[in-house]
């Protein structure tokens, strides 16, 4: 493959990575913690290197939240689960760069069913 190719195959692909805050679901305190997106996975880590703990996509509901006055809080909230993740980015851009990248991966990982539009609530 042409370093061209892999410049066209990759672009295809969803990838992001930035330091957000993220509620922990035990103590509700807000920890600074890095997550990356790739393809359809979406994981989060303490430091950059991991180990990372992964977020189920596939069929996650996702939204914005008001949560203590917070601004630029989103929440997902995989299905069967009473998990939910509260994450803040740091600015108005990063959260809906952020939903619409969940959103177009979740679909994705949904194996491209039609019924499963991106939708952000």
């Amino acid at each position: 493959m042409s370093q061209k190719d892999e410049n066209a195959s990759s672009e295809m692909e969803i990838s992001l990575s930035e330091w957000m805050m993220k509620r922990s679901r035990i103590t509700r305190k807000w920890k600074r913690t890095f997550f990356i997106l790739n393809g359809y996975h979406l994981s989060y880590a303490k430091a950059e290197q991991g180990p990372y703990k992964t977020i189920p996509l596939q069929n996650t509901v996702i939204e914005e939240a008001h949560i203590d006055g917070m601004k630029y809080v989103f929440r997902l909230k995989p299905p069967k689960s009473k998990r939910e993740y509260l994450i803040q980015a740091p600015n108005e851009q990063s959260e809906q760069r952020w939903m619409q990248a969940v959103c177009f991966a979740k679909a994705g990982a949904n194996n491209g069913d039609a019924s499963q539009a991106c939708s952000i609530q």
